[in-house]
């Protein structure tokens, strides 16, 4: 109804089609209908780049990656269009989306075997949201090829060293951070049992070894 309306809502204009998709997804209604949807929000609002970048996300969720990753890149093209136009006063929408369409267009990246591209893609995610750890735990296995002091120096580019250190930690632990994981523990304060301190640094031999310690101890 409100997108009948023809009402305008200024600084809100993209809101009504946002929450009708998004209501749509919830409901699992056919993707086709869906995309219906979109393809109406892109027409009336063509410099809006959340748009194509749900169309991506639909795409991607269907494993169609080149459909996906050409939407992707139309609303790449649009960052910040929508700002040039003094008639148009849209909010931007898009800005919760980029960190899990950078996530993506990261991996569509290293599936071409374009480890650059890859990095610099889950990047940019992070630079708008370091604290998504999906987006995290991609960039890491990047950073595991350098060695742990050129990885510390890359996450300290993105991240505080004082007060994030406790986040990387957690993320990195999950992760097999190895020394660098070690590193931001210790930063932060924290001390890794010695199970979970092996397994980071990759020495697993070790870590069984303490774990069947540990039981032997319990029984």
């Amino acid at each position: 109804m409100a997108i009948e309306s023809g009402i305008r809502f200024i600084g809100m204009e993209t809101n009504a089609y946002e929450r009708l998709i998004k209501s749509l997804m919830m409901l699992k209604k056919p993707r086709e209908e869906i995309l219906e949807v979109v393809d109406a929000a892109v027409r009336k609002f063509p410099l809006a780049e959340e748009f194509p970048l749900i169309k991506g996300i639909l795409y991607w969720e269907a494993k169609d990656y080149l459909r996906a990753e050409a939407c992707f890149q139309q609303g790449e093209k649009l960052r910040g269009k929508a700002d040039d136009q003094l008639a148009v006063c849209m909010s931007d929408n898009a800005q919760r989306l980029w960190p899990y369409v950078y996530l993506y267009m990261g991996r569509l990246a290293q599936l071409r075997f374009d480890e650059a591209a890859a990095v610099e893609f889950f990047r940019k995610g992070l630079q708008i949201y370091p604290y998504e750890e999906n987006l995290l735990g991609a960039f890491w296995p990047c950073l595991k090829k350098l060695s742990p002091v050129d990885g510390i120096q890359a996450l300290n580019g993105l991240y505080d060293a004082g007060t994030d250190a406790a986040f990387l930690a957690r993320v990195l632990e999950k992760n097999q951070g190895g020394q660098v994981y070690l590193y931001y523990a210790k930063q932060a304060g924290l001390r890794p049992d010695s199970v979970s301190g092996y397994i980071a640094a990759g020495r697993f031999d070790a870590a069984a070894a303490s774990l069947a310690e540990q039981l032997a101890r319990l029984y």
